[in-house]
């Protein structure tokens, strides 16, 4: 994962980031989330800490309201609220 903050003139590679391959990248402040078919995360911009949402195969997520919802193959459909992400957060402490 590579970030920019400069309109992309330049890019550096992102501390800690998931390996995984990325096909969607989601903002849901104050969180990024990203997702790809064998696994989706969320990264704390305040905490600058990443936390796994689980071997969720999901193509696709937006944001509707409160909830992010992931699409992926076979019709499979899933959703989590950013409170419940923030609550996976304070877990971690």
């Amino acid at each position: 994962v590579l970030a920019s903050t400069n309109a992309g003139m330049s890019w550096v590679k992102v501390v800690n980031a998931p390996a995984y391959y990325v096909e969607k990248i989601l903002w849901a402040d104050p969180y990024w989330i990203l997702s790809g078919p064998a696994e989706s995360s969320a990264f704390d911009t305040l905490k600058k800490q990443w936390i796994s949402l689980g071997k969720s195969p999901y193509h696709n997520v937006c944001l509707v309201g409160d909830r992010i919802y992931g699409v992926g193959g076979r019709g499979q459909i899933g959703f989590i609220s950013l409170s419940q992400i923030q609550q996976l957060f304070l877990s971690k402490e």
